[in-house]
């Protein structure tokens, strides 16, 4: 606050869920600008909210059942707030500082009249928890093209994702790069063009799913002609998947990017980041949500724009795995569709609309030249 008191920034781009730091910026009147990595996160009746793995409504009872998942996703959230209150679990939240996940509609509330916050600012009638801000500007590091068709909410500009395609991968250093660098060498004097590579990962923000990767290793072992790269976000030793097929590498951290740019179709949880990073590279996808936060949300948008196929990690089998990547990398439409996404993101992206929309929202400057 006093670092921001003294600097008088002429904007101020804050994480969406930094919301201590929300009031005090709007307390201290200087200009403000939000972002979120998720699609649209306001209620509309028009559309489910992120938990939910379903589609947009196209009749009055499909419209009907989304005001039910709203109520739904609302209840939902007072439900957790009275267990945070009234459970052991909840009492050690309570007590512990406060971090990613511990926030409180009260402990928002306390801040707020602390720092004369109008408290109607926020909303917590909307998916995310504990509050929206529907007055306050709000960037969307994603593709309005990739959401599902409506009209957006006043506050929210999408500027197409952020993909850091310089990055250095320093978690997959050492070992991990070494291991993926021989196997690419392998690929490489092979001189199969046409052979297939295929990358999984299953996040790094939760425990892998080892059920599903050992089934994907499976159907690996029946495809020797084709090429798989298990990233394990750390969540796994590696060991833990022992006999690994030839056609196969496992470890523990991918170098993503990279693997990404060989790959020919991905399975994935429907993390957003990967999501997108897919489309940067125009990768089709296979997703099997694990259902955490908006993945399924997520998952449902690569259903309807015709990026992959989504299916069922509980129910499928080795086999059902192997016709769906067969589908996803043999589909015309599929690769059409991603073809298209991809060179829709690299317009936004070579296009700056990221920087011009924050300068939209910067300090008037009689000396300052705003992009068009």
């Amino acid at each position: 606050e006093g670092l921001l008191a003294s600097l008088q920034p002429d904007v101020v781009i804050l994480d969406y869920e930094l919301h201590a730091a929300i009031v005090t910026v709007s307390a201290l009147g200087l200009p403000m600008v939000l972002a979120i990595v998720w699609f649209t996160i306001f209620r509309d009746p028009e559309l489910p909210p992120m938990q939910f793995l379903e589609r947009p409504p196209n009749s009055a009872a499909g419209r009907a059942r989304m005001r039910l998942l709203w109520l739904r996703s609302y209840w939902g959230g007072v439900r957790d707030e009275w267990m945070r209150r009234f459970t052991l679990s909840g009492l050690r939240v309570r007590l512990s500082p406060v971090t990613y996940g511990t926030l409180l509609i009260e402990d928002l509330r306390a801040v707020a009249r602390a720092r004369g916050f109008d408290a109607r600012r926020f909303r917590r009638t909307d998916w995310l928890r504990p509050a929206t801000y529907p007055t306050i500007p709000t960037l969307c590091f994603n593709l309005q093209e990739m959401d599902f068709p409506h009209r957006p909410h006043p506050s929210l500009h999408y500027v197409g994702p952020m993909v850091a395609r310089g990055r250095v991968e320093v978690r997959s250093a050492g070992s991990d790069a070494k291991a993926w660098a021989a196997f690419k060498a392998r690929r490489a004097e092979r001189g199969d063009a046409e052979r297939p590579l295929v990358y999984c990962s299953l996040g790094s923000h939760w425990s892998a799913d080892e059920t599903l990767l050992r089934k994907v290793l499976e159907a690996f072992a029946r495809r020797p002609g084709w090429d798989l790269v298990i990233g394990l976000g750390s969540k796994l030793d590696p060991e833990a998947l022992a006999p690994v097929p030839s056609n196969a590498l496992v470890i523990a951290w991918a170098p993503q990017l990279e693997v990404l740019a060989e790959a020919d179709a991905a399975i994935t949880h429907g993390g957003i980041t990967t999501i997108n990073e897919c489309v940067a590279f125009g990768v089709p996808m296979l997703v099997y949500s694990t259902a955490y936060v908006d993945q399924n949300g997520c998952a449902a948008r690569v259903e309807h724009h015709g990026l992959g196929v989504v299916a069922d990690r509980h129910h499928d089998t080795s086999h059902d795995i192997e016709r769906n990547l067969d589908h996803v990398m043999r589909d015309p439409d599929i690769r059409r569709n991603v073809g298209a996404m991809r060179r829709r993101l690299l317009e936004i992206e070579n296009g700056g609309s990221a920087v011009a929309t924050v300068e939209r929202f910067m300090r008037p400057r009689p000396d300052r030249q705003t992009r068009s």
